[in-house]
């Protein structure tokens, strides 16, 4: 059983639950979770709340992630940016920035701003 727990919240919406440890050790797990979640939606939130260790292959993907849904006139949200772990690592991995990048079309809950 998949640590990714993936539900279809509409038509053109999903949501997937991120899994406690987004590290090296789990990131093929969350790649096949991600792909299959994006074929399902045109926009995806994913549920960072849960996440209590995080690593830069963790950060990788997600940056992948975000940049093949743009890619393909899809979106891509992550909840829970402030809490946990998230605040520190984004700043330490030098991913906080005044502004969103410039393929996210959601400035408040991006974890690129």
């Amino acid at each position: 059983m998949s640590a990714f727990v993936f539900e279809k919240t509409d038509e053109s919406q999903g949501r997937l639950a991120l899994a406690a440890e987004l590290t090296i050790s789990t990131v093929a797990e969350l790649q096949i979770a991600l792909g299959g979640a994006l074929e399902e939606c045109r926009v995806l939130t994913l549920d960072g709340r849960g996440v209590g260790d995080i690593d830069v292959a963790g950060l990788q993907l997600l940056c992948s992630v975000h940049r093949t849904a743009a890619a393909h006139g899809k979106e891509v949200r992550i909840d829970g940016l402030d809490e946990g772990p998230w605040p520190e690592l984004v700043n330490a991995a030098g991913l906080r920035r005044h502004e969103a990048c410039s393929l996210s079309t959601d400035k408040r809950n991006c974890l690129w701003r």
